[in-house]
């Protein structure tokens, strides 16, 4: 609920698409109203004592410095609810993946899509928790 006059910071943290974003840069910082915009490669992410809102993408971390724009108990419940619905979602895998009769019958790809879905689903609930656990 930022001012659409104001700009906020941002840094966005990226792994294979790192390039992708800098070649978006100078379209990301006007349409997002991102000013600073800061784009940095995922493994070089230090935890800081920065409170943040902070975005888990599949690919990337879009981190949101508050600066007396996010309410902490808001953002905590946030991060919780979608670790929450991320949980929902990896159980659901893990019981479709177990389950004999769809490992029979479904081709190998859709096997191996679904294999790759919870790997992605179980990165996201790890950096969610991260982030969640930062709040304090």
């Amino acid at each position: 609920k930022v001012k659409p006059s104001h700009f906020i910071e941002a840094r966005i943290y990226a792994g294979d698409l790192l390039d992708y974003f800098v070649a978006l840069s100078r379209v990301i910082s006007p349409l997002a109203r991102v000013q600073p915009l800061a784009i940095l490669n995922r493994a070089d992410r230090k935890t800081d004592n920065t409170k943040s809102s902070v975005l888990v993408l599949r690919e990337a971390e879009i981190v949101l410095p508050w600066d007396n724009m996010v309410n902490i108990v808001a953002e905590k419940e946030r991060l919780t609810k979608e670790a929450t619905i991320v949980q929902s979602r990896i159980d659901q895998l893990k019981l479709r993946l177990a389950d004999r009769v769809f490992l029979s019958k479904a081709p190998s790809q859709i096997v191996e899509k679904e294999r790759a879905k919870l790997l992605s689903l179980n990165d996201k609930l790890e950096r969610l928790v991260t982030e969640s656990s930062q709040l304090g």
